[in-house]
């Protein structure tokens, strides 16, 4: 039968405990036969000697019997807490979705696998215990290399993290995603490896599925990309065919007016006269929608060139343009930001906004056109003109940016209704929006911005 090795301290102090103690017995005896001479009293010390070594081992058993009591209790506290931790890891772990697992570093041996290991693996915990090599097999033979690769240099690093396949006894496959890190002691060096396993089967489906989406929207976005290129396309071919086609007939139409009703040997009465007069005047206004409905499509398909627009220069030469048609009119241009943006295409915003408020303004005594920046309250630039005409009310406000679209009548106030569509769309080029505030009779104020990226002053 093996002998329990020795406790070295413990024989250390029973040693210690003999020497003082055969020590105290011999020299007490003899000092006392020294200083006592008589036998009785002799005696008599010796007892009471005697009965101070009792007394003292008693206090020493009291002592140390209650240390040893209180380390015993303590140990039985300690034992029942680590038993009730041991209980709840075991719920714990007995009762999530995920592996996990205690494991010796080098995977030689397993102390404990929750019970989802049957779950995922489809082989019982109990299996893999008894088998600790036995959890490879279940892994797809494809993904085999990469994952003892990933184990392997876990063991340098105290962590490994990999995603990979199992294969069940029943065929099936999952997809797990694998986390483990090692216990390591004082001395740094690792007694265990703790791991969780979780199958994201689910998750992998999904991934695959809005992968599927994802390259079915790619293609549906390149065929829609397709028919939108062909309609433009269309569009070219119908813009030419309206500036080309249409453009002579009206042409011809209005000059033969003209000669008809300049010849000075034609006998046509004042209302013959009237109506040519009508047809020239709508033959103009048909150029000048047909001119529009090119602008309109042009400014969709020009490519833009970003230089640097010195916004208020850019505006105070369109008002310049314009005065000779205004002489009423009072233009004050205040200072403005310099920007980044198309040129010509802004120059066209400032010729359609101040052009309009001169002509909204016209028939007050004294027209007032003014325009200039101010600071959003999202920290960006806005441009604005404001004029103190006729004005518009708010509740058709919608209307302003369409196409064609008019609050007012071509007899008061002449145009076709594109001009501001074509502001709109070239400020929504630029990133920016448009947008008015206006009182019938009172006047408006229209309000743009650019893309933040150019929207700093220079």
């Amino acid at each position: 039968m093996k002998l329990p090795k020795p406790d070295v301290p413990a024989l250390v102090a029973a040693g210690i405990y003999l020497i003082f103690g055969g020590l105290w017995i011999v020299l007490s005896d003899r000092m006392l036969a020294l200083l006592v001479s008589d036998p009785a009293t002799l005696t008599t010390y010796q007892t009471y000697k005697g009965g101070a070594f009792v007394a003292v081992m008693a206090v020493l058993a009291y002592v140390l019997v209650g240390r040893l009591s209180r380390q015993l209790k303590a140990l039985q506290e300690s034992e029942a807490r680590l038993a009730e931790s041991e209980m709840r890891f075991r719920e714990m772990a007995e009762h999530i979705d995920q592996i996990f697992y205690l494991a010796a570093p080098d995977y030689s041996r397993f102390f404990y696998v929750s019970p989802a290991y049957a779950c995922i693996w489809g082989r019982s915990a109990e299996s893999l215990l008894a088998d600790p090599a036995s959890w490879l097999a279940g892994v797809v033979e494809e993904d085999r290399p990469r994952v003892l690769d990933v184990v392997a240099r876990g063991r340098d690093k105290g962590f490994y993290e990999d995603t990979f396949r199992v294969r069940r006894p029943d065929g099936t496959q999952r997809w797990v995603h694998a986390r483990a890190y090692e216990l390591r002691d004082a001395d740094g060096r690792a007694y265990r490896v703790a791991g969780i396993l979780e199958d994201i089967t689910g998750r992998h489906l999904a991934e695959d599925q809005i992968r599927t989406l994802a390259r079915d929207l790619e293609s549906r976005v390149q065929e829609r990309t397709a028919e939108l290129e062909q309609a433009n396309h269309e569009l070219e071919a119908f813009s030419y065919s309206v500036s080309h086609d249409l453009r002579a007939p009206l042409r011809a139409l209005n000059g033969f007016a003209h000669l008809v009703a300049d010849d000075p040997g034609s006998h046509l009465g004042p209302e013959a006269k009237t109506m040519l007069g009508r047809i020239r005047v709508n033959a103009e206004k048909m150029a000048t929608l047909i001119d529009d409905i090119l602008a309109f499509s042009r400014i969709g398909r020009s490519e833009m060139n970003h230089v640097a627009v010195d916004m208020a220069a850019l505006a105070r030469e369109v008002a310049e343009e314009l005065a000779p048609e205004y002489p009423a009119a009072r233009v004050a241009i205040g200072e403005m930001p310099t920007i980044r943006g198309d040129a010509s295409m802004l120059r066209l915003v400032w010729t359609n906004l101040i052009g309009n408020a001169l002509k909204f303004s016209s028939k007050r005594e004294a027209p007032v056109v003014e325009a200039g920046w101010e600071m959003g309250g999202d920290g960006r630039t806005v441009f604005f003109v404001r004029d103190n005409g006729a004005g518009f009310d708010m509740a058709y406000a919608q209307r302003l940016f369409g196409v064609f679209q008019r609050l007012h009548r071509s007899e008061d106030f002449p145009g076709t209704g594109a001009g501001l569509a074509i502001v709109n769309r070239i400020i929504g080029r630029h990133g920016g929006r448009i947008w008015a505030e206006a009182v019938p009779d009172h006047g408006a104020t229209f309000r743009f911005t650019v893309a933040a990226a150019g929207d700093a002053p220079t």
